[in-house]
C-alpha cells in the first residue's frame, strides 16, 4: 500500500507527552518496512503547539492533498496524539480520510486497532457517532485547503481573490452542487475573474472530478 506519514511536535506539551520528531520519523518508517508498505513521504509541522487550529497545520493539509490526488492509499503517524491530541478532532480527521477511500494507521504499540471498526474503547465509539460531518470542522478544513494550495501564491492581491473563489466552491461542493453549477453561480457572483477557471481546475482535481475545458 502507499502510504504517507505525518510528523508533529508539540512545544506546549508536558515532558512526559513529548514524541521527538526522529522518533516519529523512526516509528514510521519501521512501521511501514514492517508491513511491506510503500512510504511516499512523511510531511510533518514543527513547532506547532498542540492548540494550533488546523489552518495553520500546512504539513497535514500536505498529507490529505496526497489522499486527495490518489498518490497515497494511507496516513501513519507515530501515536495518534500527534495528528490531534484531541479525541474529537482524532475522529473528525479520521471520517475525512476514510470519506475518500483512505485508512488511518498508528505505528504505535497497542494503537494499531484504534482507527478501525475494531476498536472497542467506548469513548472512541461515542465520539465516532457524534463528531461525523460536524461544521465547525468542515469550515476548519476548507481553511486549510485554502492555505496549502495557496502558500506559493506570489502576490498578494492574487492570493485574495482566489482564497474567495475557492472558499465558495468548498462550499458549494459540499452542498452538492456540481461543476456547471459552481460554474454558473461564481460567475454570477464575481468570483471567476483573473485565474478562477484555474481555481476551478485545481478544486475538482482535488474532488477527483474531470477537471473543466
Amino acid at each position: 500500500m502507499n502510504v504517507v506519514g505525518y510528523v508533529r511536535v508539540a512545544l506546549d506539551c508536558s515532558i512526559g507527552d513529548i514524541l521527538g520528531r526522529h522518533v516519529q520519523f523512526d516509528r514510521i518508517e519501521a512501521w511501514a518496512r514492517e508491513g511491506s508498505h510503500h512510504l511516499i513521504r512523511t510531511y510533518s509541522d514543527d513547532g506547532e503547539t498542540a492548540s494550533s487550529g488546523l489552518e495553520t497545520r500546512l504539513g497535514l493539509g500536505d498529507a490529505l492533498q496526497a489522499i486527495r490526488d490518489g498518490r497515497a492509499e494511507g496516513i501513519v503517524v507515530a501515536r495518534l496524539d500527534r495528528l490531534a491530541l484531541s479525541l474529537v478532532l482524532q475522529e473528525e480527521l479520521l471520517a475525512e480520510i476514510e470519506g475518500r477511500g483512505a485508512q488511518l494507521f498508528s505505528a504505535w504499540p497497542g494503537e494499531e486497532a484504534e482507527a478501525t471498526t475494531e476498536t472497542r474503547d467506548p469513548t472512541r465509539l461515542l465520539v465516532r457517532e457524534v463528531v461525523r460531518d460536524v461544521p465547525l470542522f468542515r469550515s476548519a478544513m476548507r481553511d486549510l485547503w485554502v492555505r496549502q494550495r495557496l502558500r506559493h501564491s506570489p502576490l498578494p492581491e492574487e492570493r485574495a481573490e482566489t482564497t474567495r473563489a475557492l472558499i465558495r466552491s468548498e462550499e458549494l461542493v459540499e452542498r452538492g452542487f456540481g461543476e456547471r453549477e459552481i460554474t454558473g453561480i461564481l460567475s454570477s457572483e464575481g468570483l471567476l475573474a483573473g485565474r478562477g477557471f484555474s481555481v476551478l481546475r485545481q478544486l475538482f482535481g482535488r474532488h477527483g472530478s474531470t477537471p473543466l475545458g
